[in-house]
């Protein structure tokens, strides 16, 4: 039995949930951690983040869950981000190939604000229009959108797009 797993989740906006995960998933602790991704991903998010950054260990159990969960988002377009830092259970994802199956961050907070001048509501659309998905905008700052970091891949299309977007 595990010694220590606690899980919460929460949306981040209309499009991001993120699962966070501390202690120890197992063979005992999967099914709630499967649970808690695969709820997010039937309610139609299109990113669902896990956070493993407070993980101590997981097995081949959590694995599956999360390959499944993979498998579910690429099915309909979406994506499954995995934040660890932890340099045993990353080591786990680059032994079995799972880093290159689904992307790996050291954190969550891979992200920056963009002052752009202009409602950030309506650059947030014109991106969505290239098929670009960045955060939100706070209301005391409307002209700063948030941005998340992803692959380097994403990262250009968002250059180009906001270049397209804000000439």
């Amino acid at each position: 039995m595990a010694i220590d797993f606690a899980i919460e989740d929460r949306r981040i906006d209309h499009t991001t949930h993120v699962v966070v995960v501390t202690g120890e998933v197992d063979l005992f602790t999967a099914p709630e951690f499967k649970q808690r991704v695969m709820a997010p991903i039937a309610a139609g998010s299109e990113r669902v983040i896990v956070d493993l950054t407070g993980t101590t260990f997981i097995d081949s159990s959590s694995l599956g869950v999360l390959i499944g969960a993979h498998r579910r988002m690429k099915a309909r377009g979406g994506r499954l981000i995995v934040a660890c830092d932890n340099t045993g259970i990353v080591k786990t994802f680059r032994i079995t190939g799972l880093d290159s199956v689904f992307t790996v961050v050291p954190s969550v907070s891979n992200k920056f604000m963009v002052d752009v001048k202009q409602p950030g509501n309506d650059v947030i659309m014109k991106l969505r229009q290239e098929k670009v998905f960045i955060g939100r905008v706070w209301p005391i700052w409307p002209t700063y959108v948030r941005v998340s970091v992803g692959t380097q891949e994403e990262m250009n299309k968002f250059k180009t797009a906001f270049m397209k977007v804000m000439a």
